[in-house]
């Protein structure tokens, strides 16, 4: 439910009947960068015997299929996309070091803005509390309309996911648990 506000009405539509035919022992993950470059397919399902599945979804009418074969689909279509953006998706952390407040900068080609995605990762269970920098809590705060952190927990046997967007004290419970210690 926390990406139905960004997804078009062909997503929607499919990411219901996800939720409605699939069983439980599928995860599905919507939106989320994969690979090197970082692609962001809109869905990805995983079955622990069947394996993956990347889904595209394309919204489009039968009145806008301008010609078909068997091996393409040429659409009539009131824009291109923002494919010019995939090659400026940026692993900011790994590229520029730890200290931007967020490990990823990728955009929103719906807004035509950028969108900082912080990434937490851990072998153990949903609720799992976890650390974060006081530059990562600032970040989150002054830029909050474009701030996603995902959680990514069960890493190791069974990896989910889930996102919070916006201002992290919106969502958890903040406890300091790291001094800094100086000599006066």
């Amino acid at each position: 439910n926390t990406c139905l506000s960004r997804m078009t009405r062909g997503e929607k539509r499919l990411a219901r009947r996800l939720e409605a035919l699939l069983d439980d022992d599928y995860l599905c993950w919507y939106d989320i960068p994969v690979g090197r470059k970082n692609r962001y397919p809109d869905f990805i399902v995983l079955h622990p015997a069947r394996g993956l599945l990347f889904l595209e979804v394309k919204d489009w009418r039968l009145e806008n299929i301008k010609k078909i074969s068997k091996t393409r689909v040429e659409l009539l279509t009131d824009h291109a996309g923002r494919y010019d953006l995939a090659e400026e998706i940026e692993w900011t952390s790994k590229v520029k070091g730890d200290g931007a407040g967020y490990d990823i900068r990728s955009f929103d080609e719906t807004q035509d803005r950028e969108r900082f995605i912080e990434v937490k990762t851990t072998h153990s269970g949903k609720y799992q509390p976890f650390l974060i920098s006081e530059n990562e809590m600032a970040f989150s705060l002054e830029h909050q309309d474009q701030y996603s952190l995902y959680r990514v927990y069960k890493m190791r046997k069974d990896p989910r996911l889930f996102m919070l967007h916006g201002r992290l004290s919106d969502y958890v419970h903040l406890s300091p648990s790291v001094y800094r210690a100086s000599f006066s």
